[in-house]
């Protein structure tokens, strides 16, 4: 799926690069790309370029982390659970890890920019797209509290198993004493994976230059983003060996957005800085698979000591979707150096801040569900916790031509 995907989007840009390069290379026939730079302010101070214009920058940046939630239940911190027979066996176990291990991960990326302006007005077609950012764990001898509500007449739960037995009078029998069974893992370990993307396009308008010969440029128009953001875990060892849950929480965002750049040459030198504020509709798909204890014997099978006695391998497949409001502001700040009439070298920082989008890792559900028919039904899907807030930024370099 991920490969098809990037497969799609190089594909897209390939075929927007395809359609403007014959109409940008007409324009550029007549810029002297390599003749040396026009710097001399006899005549006035340098105009800003006009025609059609082309820009490549590689990227190097980093993704927020998500909001730090435990790796377990959110609203059950702690839960009872038994080692043997005893008073003094009772654990209260909580939760030992959580995702502050996800931490902030630069890596590269890129950018195209296509464009033509002419006197006051233009457009311009930008491409961004980014390198997953992948962070594997793995950690031992992790303590989960799962929510493990009472069901039927006993009531029983989910994770009760014979603690030991009690030796009755008839020395050929004895009663097997059931308690909540402690949930810990030998091995907890996974990766988090994050994806962006996003592809605008932009009227231009450019006024008269200032007094000071600065120039401003003004932006309207539509953009489109994808912020995909996955948590896989494997969990082996303990009473529910072996398990697995996948989550993931797609992001598909259509705005419309403003903007503004303002710029200042000074013989080779070009300072420039420009914003974008968009405010879109963030169309949410969240899926979860996952196994729990597929090592547990079938329900036909006897159940040792220490193992859960109504459960079996337990299959689970979640979907959801949900629409949210997503506002977002990016700035960007380069320097260039020009190096002929027409190209220019350069280098900056961008940053991006967008709100209410959706993060896998704190919607995972530690509740042992049970479906309509009383059967469980694995984790589940918290819908409720899909508004976070994204920071993403770091340095950029790149050449121009005619920009």
């Amino acid at each position: 799926m991920l490969f098809n995907r990037t497969l799609t989007r190089m594909a897209l840009g390939a075929s927007l690069i395809f359609l403007a390069i014959p109409a940008l290379g007409q324009g550029l026939r007549g810029l002297q790309l390599f003749a040396p730079p026009e710097v001399s302010t006899v005549g006035g101070p340098p105009k800003a370029n006009e025609g059609f214009f082309f820009s490549y920058e590689g990227l190097y940046w980093a993704t927020s982390a998500p909001r730090i939630v435990p790796v377990g239940n959110q609203n059950v911190p702690t839960r009872d659970a038994y080692y043997g027979l005893e008073d003094s066996d009772l654990v209260i176990q909580t939760n030992t890890l959580d995702t502050g291990f996800l931490t902030a991960k630069f890596e590269p990326g890129q950018r195209w920019e296509i464009g033509r302006i002419v006197d006051h007005s233009g457009w311009v077609l930008s491409v961004t797209q980014l390198q997953d950012q992948d962070i594997v764990f793995s950690n031992q001898n992790v303590q989960m509290v799962v929510d493990d509500p009472p069901f039927g007449p006993g009531p029983e739960r989910l994770l009760d198993g014979v603690v030991g037995h009690i030796i009755t009078q008839n020395p050929y029998t004895d009663t097997p004493v059931i308690r909540p069974l402690p949930l810990v893992w030998d091995t907890l370990s996974g990766n988090n994976s994050t994806r962006y993307w996003s592809i605008e396009w932009m009227y231009i308008y450019r006024p008269q230059p200032t007094h000071h010969n600065s120039y401003f440029e003004f932006f309207i128009g539509p953009r489109y983003f994808e912020f995909d953001d996955s948590f896989n875990v494997d969990a082996t060892g303990g009473i529910l060996s072996d398990s697995m849950w996948n989550t993931n929480a797609e992001n598909h965002v259509i705005a419309g957005q403003v903007g503004a750049r303002w710029f200042h040459k000074t013989g080779r030198w070009m300072l420039s800085t420009e914003g974008r504020l968009w405010a879109g509709l963030n169309c949410q798909n969240f899926t979860e698979e996952g196994v729990l204890g597929t090592l547990l014997p079938s329900p036909s099978e006897v159940h040792a000591d220490f193992t859960p006695l109504l459960m079996s391998p337990m299959a689970f497949f979640h979907t959801a979707f949900k629409r949210e409001f997503n506002p977002g502001v990016e700035l960007r700040v380069d320097l260039r150096y020009q190096l002929t009439r027409a190209i220019s070298v350069r280098a900056g920082w961008t940053g991006m801040w967008m709100d209410r989008v959706a993060r896998a890792a704190g919607m995972v559900d530690y509740t042992l569900q049970r479906s309509a028919e009383g059967l469980p039904a694995g984790f589940g899907l918290l819908t409720d916790q899909n508004r976070q807030n994204v920071w993403i930024n770091g340095f950029t370099i790149g050449l121009d031509i005619n920009r």
